[in-house]
């Protein structure tokens, strides 16, 4: 089995122009305390006013961000993103010295699948020369954000990046700070501002970049997994052994060549009744996990995991696990979540690709098995 690589999700448009990193050079810090930086809510506004951008002539991709003042606005002639296309620049704020003195710009991309803001990140930077600095994330208004300090290029001709993305439901947005390292620590105050105030002002009110639905499984109760658009499910014939039921979920996506869909991801799902098969525990459903994988010719290395994991719906303690491992020629890697309610055990075992093999068919399969798990509903 060929994991096809799925449609390009990248920032190469504003990363690319950047200089080839070549040198080590030392670590940059985030500005100390940005939360307090000009409490002073007049004079912020003074010198760094709040600008309102709306996008493309839709008012529904307007935001909103402070940048300083007499910095020139450049409106390119970009046309709205589609899904899985190039990140499209909605403005780009420059200062009075030039490009050097330091630029702000604001992008927006579309998500053909779901995958989080820092996995989108990570793809798009790992891309480019650009090298790391520091990394964070927290929470932003739409849900978390990831906040990344990055160098391209070495001295004397440096340009420090610092790129923030925000995912609000398919949308991405990308806000690019940019400035020659030499003025960085002029500038850093102003990109901190336009991080912390950028925000979009009709946001979608989706929480994925796709449509959730909702797998009823055959099992007392009616429990259901959410699941996102993408992913088809398929039953199985009956109970698979008495009081466990399930379902298969796919991801399929273009082959090589003329080859047509083929398999880039597969979860599946059971739930074991606890009165029909009691003495189970979290670590023995990890291994019927990893042994059902092996009786269909995967081999996997040594299970890494992690106990008491669970969920609002599901708060009794539940496992995750990981291991790499090889189907034929392909690198893949098992994923699996053992849920528990008072009367059955949830089971969610993934096989996809591995992470260095095809970093954006990993980030969309190991979110999926994510999203099943957060949206895994016991029923009555």
């Amino acid at each position: 089995m060929r994991f096809p690589r799925l449609r390009a999700l990248t920032a190469a448009s504003v990363l690319a122009m950047l200089p080839v990193y070549a040198a080590a050079a030392p670590a940059l810090p985030f500005p100390a305390d940005e939360g307090a930086i000009f409490e002073d809510a007049a004079l912020r506004q003074r010198l760094y006013p709040s600008a309102t951008v709306k996008g493309f002539g839709d008012p529904s991709y307007a935001v909103s961000v402070a940048v300083p003042a007499g910095w020139q606005a450049i409106d390119p002639a970009s046309k709205a993103p589609m899904p899985g296309g190039a990140p499209a620049t909605m403005r780009l704020f420059r200062s009075p010295e030039g490009a050097a003195g330091g630029e702000i710009e604001l992008q927006v991309s579309r998500l053909p699948q779901e995958m989080t803001a820092d996995d989108w990140l990570a793809i798009a930077v790992a891309e480019t020369n650009l090298a790391p600095i520091a990394s964070r994330l927290r929470v932003g208004p739409t849900g978390p954000v990831v906040d990344r300090l990055l160098r391209a290029g070495k001295a004397p001709g440096a340009t420090i990046v610092r790129l923030f993305a925000l995912k609000d439901g398919d949308r991405l947005y990308l806000l690019s700070c940019r400035v020659a390292e030499d003025k960085y620590a002029a500038r850093a105050e102003a990109f901190a501002l336009a991080v912390s105030t950028f925000q979009p002002l009709r946001p979608t009110g989706s929480v994925y970049a796709e449509d959730l639905l909702h797998y009823t499984v055959g099992a007392p109760g009616r429990p259901t997994i959410g699941h996102l658009a993408n992913w088809r499910a398929t039953s199985p014939q009956g109970d698979l052994a008495p009081g466990i039921n399930g379902a298969v979920f796919k991801l399929m996506g273009p082959g090589a060549g003329n080859k047509g869909q083929q398999l880039v991801g597969q979860i599946t799902v059971k739930v074991v009744q606890k009165a029909e098969n009691p003495g189970l525990t979290p670590a023995s459903l990890v291994e019927f996990m990893r042994d059902d994988l092996v009786a269909t010719g995967v081999t996997l290395g040594p299970i890494e995991g992690a106990a008491d994991f669970h969920t609002k719906a599901m708060p009794q303690p539940g496992a995750v696990a990981r291991a790499g491992g090889r189907r034929g020629e392909n690198a893949v890697e098992f994923r699996g979540v053992v849920l528990q309610n008072e009367s059955s055990w949830y089971t969610l075992s993934l096989i996809g690709p591995a992470q260095a093999s095809n970093p954006a068919s990993f980030a969309v399969t190991r979110r999926a098995l994510e999203v099943m798990a957060l949206e895994a509903h016991p029923g009555r």
